[in-house]
Parts: structure tokens; sequence; C-alpha cells
């Protein structure tokens, strides 16, 4: 779950960070996807030019994805300097690419897209960095066509996330620093009827800071929401900082309503990035990935969250979690686990000459990878490329790039 990866701010650092709302849709898209089975990662190519080509990526199968690609002068921030960037569908493996229409009248960049099929799309359009409102576009055709998801609120900081083609939740966040000092907010709206109408669950400001274990001025990640009843929030430090608060499991049974925190065993001291549970078929068996400086705690449930085993480590610094496996790579081998991090299985990749593995993403029988800006091939300066297992992970063989 590339979650583990993605760098969340405090409320106070996110009025300083320009793709901060980004940032936040990464992380609980990226859960929300586990949770249905595609993976969702940004990628980054390296190229000698100024201008180096990236990708985001929905894998719904072994013949279905979606990507939005470009260029950027930055790939590890590349949404701080797009040059170009478009949406396309495959329907063959990769072996090709459409281009997709963007919605008409739509302004600025597509930003995000969430595919919860392969017919079912949400397109998060807007100011790569910030300075207009997002607008989001629903499709129920592949793309082929889009209608506005009409929000109750435009605002800078916001994202919307789709549950299925009538439900879904829009989270608000802003700041002011205001002449008689700074003030936070924290809006969460629920829809039911494809946006024509919205219900409030949650206002936080300065006035009203809590809403009952969750407070506003604290750390956070998420919120990200199963069902529109049930959703979980991630609360504490995950920078090193002196008098950092340790990391808080929030759950909410009310729409995000009210919040109680859920005791975690043997709690880990702050300074940890904060992840969310991810629960694979959607059942009661699920886990919580916490990373740290000793590297990744692992906390498993088997009753739906309500209760949390002893952590474990990981053994791998990062990993991918798809419905009936985990995995992680290191540019030529390929770790595999089948019970939850607990043990791996380790085997050298047949790759194309010349090519590493990068970032690896198990959506169902069928593997791929591709880069990752700060991946093992970019890292080591061995290229990567978009590349295709069909044998569970032994031989690869390269794709059709996004874009051309």
């Amino acid at each position: 779950m590339d979650g583990f990866r993605v760098e969340i701010f405090t409320p106070r650092e996110k009025r300083a960070a320009p793709v901060a709302a980004i940032a936040l849709l990464v992380l609980g898209l990226s859960v929300t996807w586990a949770l249905r089975g595609p993976g969702h990662t940004p990628a980054a190519a390296p190229q000698t030019s100024s201008l180096q080509r990236f990708a985001e990526f929905s894998f719904l199968a072994g013949s279905e994805a979606f990507a939005l690609a470009g260029v950027s002068e930055h790939p590890h921030n590349q949404l701080e300097s797009l040059a170009r960037v478009s949406a396309y569908r495959t329907t063959d493996g990769a072996r090709s690419w459409q281009r997709l229409r963007l919605p008409a009248g739509a302004r600025g960049l597509p930003l995000a897209i969430q595919a919860l099929s392969e017919r079912l799309l949400v397109l998060t359009m807007g100011d790569p960095v910030g300075a207009n409102p997002s607008s989001f576009w629903l499709s129920q055709d592949g793309g082929d066509s889009w209608r506005r998801f009409t929000t109750p609120r435009a605002d800078h900081g916001s994202y919307l996330v789709a549950l299925d083609a009538a439900t879904a939740y829009l989270v608000t966040y802003a700041y002011s620093p205001g002449n008689g000092g700074p003030t936070t907010t924290l809006d969460l709206y629920w829809t039911a009827d494809g946006g024509s109408s919205w219900r409030q669950t949650l206002a936080l400001d300065t006035a009203t800071p809590a809403a009952g274990d969750l407070e506003i001025d604290r750390p956070y990640a998420g919120p990200v929401f199963e069902t529109p009843r049930e959703g979980w929030i991630m609360s504490g430090s995950f920078v090193p900082r002196p008098g950092g608060a340790r990391p808080v499991l929030l759950h909410t049974l009310d729409g995000g309503a009210s919040w109680r925190e859920v005791p975690l065993p043997a709690p880990p001291d702050k300074s940890f990035t904060l992840s969310l549970p991810v629960f694979p078929g959607g059942g009661p068996h699920g886990f919580l990935a916490l990373g740290g400086a000793a590297g990744i705690l692992v906390y498993e449930t088997l009753d739906g969250g309500a209760s949390w085993a002893a952590p474990y480590q990981a053994g791998v610094p990062w990993f991918e979690a798809g419905p009936d496996r985990w995995v992680f790579s290191d540019g030529r081998f390929l770790e595999t686990s089948r019970d939850w991090g607990h043990t791996w299985t380790s085997v050298v990749a047949q790759l194309p000459p010349g090519l590493a593995l990068g970032h690896v993403v198990a959506p169902g029988p069928v593997l791929w990878s591709f880069p990752a800006g700060d991946g093992p091939g970019y890292s080591t300066g061995t290229e990567t490329a978009l590349l295709r297992s069909l044998d569970g992970g032994l031989s690869w063989r390269r794709m059709a790039w996004p874009g051309g």
C-alpha cells in the first residue's frame, strides 16, 4: 500500500504545502482501492532531459488499467511543474493505450483518477499548485462521457472519494492566518444520490476543535471510509519533533460525526509514518502498518478493527498489499508473502536486458512493475519501465507506456 511512503502533513504544515490536497487524496484513495484490489501509485521514469515522464496508474486486473501520464521537470514532485498530462485507458494489458476525452468545460489539468471498475471513474480536475479549487467528474462508461459531480463547497483543500456511482464523501480542509490568529477547519459531507444532495457529518474549527477523540490541531491521516457509516483516521506524530504524540487509531460508526480511540497493543512512541487500516476483500480480517526507524510494524485484526493483535515486523522496508499476497522488490529480487508479512519468499526476476523492477503491485494474478521515482531501479541508476508478469513474478515483459 503506497500510503506507507506518502508524505503526510500536519495541519500547520499543510498550509505551506501547495499539493496538500493531492497528497491527502493519494493517501485516501490508496487505502480505498486496496479494499477493491487495484493499485494506485504515482510513478516517475528517469530520463536524461530536463522534462521527465511520469504516470499515476490504477490497475484493475490483468488487462484493464487507467493512467494519468505526462512530463515534469521534477519527477519527485510532479504536480508542482507539470508541462502536460493526459488520461489514458488500456483494455489489452498495456499493449496499447487510448487517450481519454477530458470533461467538456473542465478547467485545469487532470490531477487524480479513481477507477472503481472498468466503467466507473471519478476524475479530479484543477490547478496542480492549488491556486484554484478542484472540480470532480463522474463517468459510467469508462471515460467516454462525463458529468460533473456537484459538491456543496468548492475549497482549495478538498478531495472527493466515491464508494459507488451514487455514494461519495467530500473532505474539505482550510487554513487561514487571520488577524485575530490562525483558524483551521475540517469538514466532511456525504451524498447518497450522486451529488444531488449532501449531508454534513463533521464540522471542526477553532471554536469546535474536537469530535470525540479527534482533535483538529493534531496531525492526522485520513479519513477513509469502508461504508457510509464506518471509517478510520490515524492521528499522532510522523516526523521527528520534540514532544510529538504517539500514533492513535480513531474509528467512527456514524459517518464521521464522532470518533473514538481504538487501543493498540504496544503502541509505537511517535515519529512513525501513519497509515490506515486495510481490509483486503472487505472482510473482518485486516491490518494496519506503521513505518518507523526500525522498519514497518504490522498490526492484525480478525474482528473488523475492534481489537488488534500485538505488532510484528514486516521484514521489508515497504510493500504493496494485493488481495492474495504482499509484494516488494529491490530491483532484481521479488519478495512475496502470502501470510500477511510473517514470512517471505524470494525469486530472481527474469527481466528484459538493462531493466530493473520498480514499484511492484499485485491487483490480481497478474503483477505489474513501473517506475516510482525513489524506487530501487531509480536509486541505482538502472532503467525501469512498465513491466507485466503473468507467472507470479518469475518473468517480466516490457509494455507500452501511456502516451507513447
